[in-house]
Parts: structure tokens; sequence; C-alpha cells
């Protein structure tokens, strides 16, 4: 049985690879593992669509990540605008006082709960986007770009987020088929081995040294021991790697 220390992707490699060999094996390695293969393709489409599905890790990295520049780009704008203040240049000070007032009616940003911050800040560079002359002169416009992104970009993974929470009891689920993957593995691998007990070795011979030879690729590559169809007292018949 494949380790359960592959990864879900080397996991689901490994398989789709041994439904290939399977696919294209003769007859009788098709007839020998008829009753199962039905199941193991169903359940191997299953895994990958689990697998295809975004990291919920990711994602909360993501938007961990967004939040953070946001949050940085907010109070870059806010201090810029504030050193205005002390200009010389009355016309400045002027500008950077409408601009406080604009900060003012938006309020503390650092203690709003995040998805309603998203919409604050929405509302935020609406304003500015309105005084855009004044961010220009003040050197913001930059800072205000970069903010309409950092908010985006938060809202999309916080959506994304979301429908992968919605999702949980389906990953767990992908976990339950991915060990039904590996059972059915191991009862085609047996099948195959009490077809060569029964019809000799001759027709399995050539199914059985591709996937000890795949099987020993996948060793160097992940240092796992992967069984294969036990080898038969026929000095004949390919031998498995040594395990």
């Amino acid at each position: 049985m494949p380790s359960r220390s592959l990864s879900d992707e080397e996991h689901y490699k490994f398989m789709t690879d041994l439904l290939v060999l399977i696919a294209n094996a003769n007859v009788a390695v098709g007839n020998a593992v008829v009753k199962v293969f039905p199941e193991f393709a169903r359940s191997l489409e299953r895994e990958n669509k689990i697998i295809n599905m975004i990291s919920k890790k990711h994602l909360s990295d993501n938007i961990h990540k967004a939040e953070k520049m946001r949050a940085g780009l907010y109070d870059a704008i806010r201090t810029v605008a504030t050193t205005y203040l002390s200009s010389f240049v009355v016309e400045e000070v002027f500008m950077a006082e409408k601009l406080g007032i604009i900060f003012d009616d938006f309020g503390d940003f650092s203690k709003t709960m995040p998805e309603e911050k998203t919409t604050k800040i929405d509302g935020l560079l609406n304003e500015l986007e309105n005084c855009a002359d004044i961010c220009s002169q003040l050197h913001l416009s930059n800072f205000i770009k970069d903010l309409t992104v950092a908010n985006n970009m938060y809202a999309i993974f916080s959506r994304r987020y979301r429908n992968v929470r919605a999702t949980m009891q389906l990953i767990e689920a992908g976990k339950k088929i991915r060990a039904r993957v590996d059972i059915l593995y191991t009862k085609m691998t047996a099948l195959i081995e009490m077809a060569m007990l029964m019809n000799g070795i001759s027709k399995y011979s050539d199914f059985v040294l591709k996937l000890n030879m795949y099987i020993l690729a996948v060793r160097r590559k992940t240092r796992e021991n992967i069984t294969a169809p036990a080898k038969s007292r026929n000095s004949a018949q390919p031998k498995l790697p040594p395990q």
C-alpha cells in the first residue's frame, strides 16, 4: 500500500499512473482486476477534484498578507497627509486639513472588524478619488493606488476563504476517499497475484515488471516503500524491489 506520508499530489500521481498502466495492459491483467478497476477510477476522479480545491492555509496566509499590506498603506497615507499640516506652503496646509476631515469622518480602522474594514476603505477611496487633484499634489496617488489593490486582494481572498471553509466536510470526505483508493490498490495487487498463481506468470510479467520499475523510481524520489504484487516462487517471475 502506498505510504501515508506521500503528499496528496504524489499519491494521486502514483495511483493515476497505475490506472494508466492497467488500462494499457493486456486482457489478462484487465480481467484480473475487472471487478475493482471501475471503482478505483471513480475514486481517483473524486480525489483529484479535492486536490484541485484551493488550499485553506494558502488562502489564510494571503488574507493575512493583504490585511497587513492595506493597514500599512492606510497608515502611510495618513502619515504623509499629516506631515503637510506643518508645511510652510499655505495651500498644502489647506489641502492636508481637507483630507484630515475625511480621515476623521471614517475614524480609526485598527479597531474595525476586517470585513467591515473592507467596506469602509472602499468608501474612503471613493472620497479620496473626489479629491484626486489634492492627493496628487500631496504625493499620495501611488499610495492610494496600492491601497486599492490591497483592499481588493483582501476582499477576493476573503471570499475564497469562506468558500473553502464551506467545503471542509468535502475535504474530510476526501481523506476517506484516499484511504479507499489505497484499499482498492491493495485489492488489485492481490487479484493480480492470485491470477499469476492460477494462470501462470507469462501473461502478467510485463505488467509486474513495469509496475516494479515505476515503484523503484517513486522510492528513489520519496524514499518510501510502496508494495507491489508479491513475487512468485517461480524464479522466472520479475522480482519485487527489496523491502
